[in-house]
């Protein structure tokens, strides 16, 4: 598939992923919510709506009526 393999090596790509709502874990869910990455660097949350505007060149990625939970979770633990 090479237009897939173009995409993974542009590293400029900046995608927006919105579905109807978002918890980022350090605030109260956002409805309607979004977040907007690249290279796997999460570069803002917010409304689907806010964003869309901070960002128009984004891709758009909507997964409707899900919930993101953007949270990082590390399983790995060494005990000494």
């Amino acid at each position: 598939m090479p237009g897939l393999m173009s995409r993974l090596q542009d590293h400029d790509l900046i995608t927006l992923y919105q579905a109807k709502q978002l918890v980022p874990g350090i605030s109260s869910p956002i409805e309607g919510g979004a977040l907007v990455a690249e290279d796997g660097v999460i570069l803002a949350i917010g409304t689907s709506a806010e964003l869309q505007f901070e960002y128009p060149q984004a891709e758009r990625v909507d997964f409707d009526d899900a919930v993101i939970v953007p949270l990082l979770v590390n399983a790995h633990t060494i005990w000494n």
